[in-house]
């Protein structure tokens, strides 16, 4: 359901995709859930998003910030 309709916390449906793809691969890398660092910060992959994204902004990649260069 959620790969069709996403999540409330996300504007756009591809956005929410590339979150959830990213989310459970990290937990196949042995990572866990993690909190929100900071009010307004791009919230972390490893945060549970589909819930909520808390004081964070949702945000769908590993390194939001890094250059695609």
């Amino acid at each position: 359901m959620r790969w069709e309709r996403g999540a409330d916390d996300f504007r756009d449906l591809t956005t929410y995709r590339r979150y959830l793809v990213n989310h459970e691969f990290g937990h196949g890398l042995g990572h866990g859930h993690v909190d929100c660092p900071a009010p307004g910060a791009a919230a972390l992959v490893m945060m549970q998003q589909t819930i909520t994204t808390g004081a964070c902004d949702a945000n769908g990649w590993p390194y939001p910030d890094a250059s695609s260069d």
